[in-house]
């Protein structure tokens, strides 16, 4: 009898708690991979999706931004998000003032080689570069190609 009182309140509690937690306005389900094609960036064999690329994007921006209107020591150390300026922004025709920020290693990787170059003036994606091997000294970087790419199953695997 205390077995089926304890399971009987257990029950009105999650039902209570569901009641509370469901949104008012319904549930959204964010669809990252809806469509037959991705489009984005592939450097060597590594292929970046633009959904991918986009967050990083914005947060360098807002970076960028706060890092000048703040003269501030300390907002080197506070702000994660690591940008600095191309090098070799003339030798590929891109404005003086661009930026460069590591792309975000996915998965189980450590470190990428991979950039997102943007302008931060207006916030604009100019591509992407990877960066080459220390032993070439005069090409640091190569420019990524843009890339449209089918779906394939184990991208609906994929968490979003």
């Amino acid at each position: 009898m205390k077995f089926a009182v304890s399971i009987f309140i257990s029950i009105f509690f999650l039902i209570s708690c569901l009641t509370l937690v469901s949104p008012i306005n319904g549930m959204k389900i964010e669809r990252r991979f809806i469509g037959s094609v991705h489009k984005g960036y592939q450097c060597n064999k590594k292929k970046h999706n633009m959904y991918d690329i986009e967050p990083t994007l914005k947060s360098a921006c807002k970076a960028y931004i706060k890092r000048k209107q703040k003269k501030w020591f300390f907002i080197y150390f506070i702000n994660r998000t690591v940008f600095k300026r191309f090098s070799e922004s003339k030798r590929f025709g891109f404005p003086p003032d661009t930026q460069i920020t590591p792309v975000l290693p996915k998965g189980l990787e450590v470190s990428t080689y991979d950039h997102i170059i943007f302008s931060p003036s207006n916030c604009t994606l100019l591509g992407l570069a990877h960066e080459n091997d220390i032993e070439k000294k005069n090409d640091a970087f190569s420019l990524c190609k843009y890339l449209v790419w089918r779906s394939t199953w184990k991208d609906y695997l994929l968490p979003p």
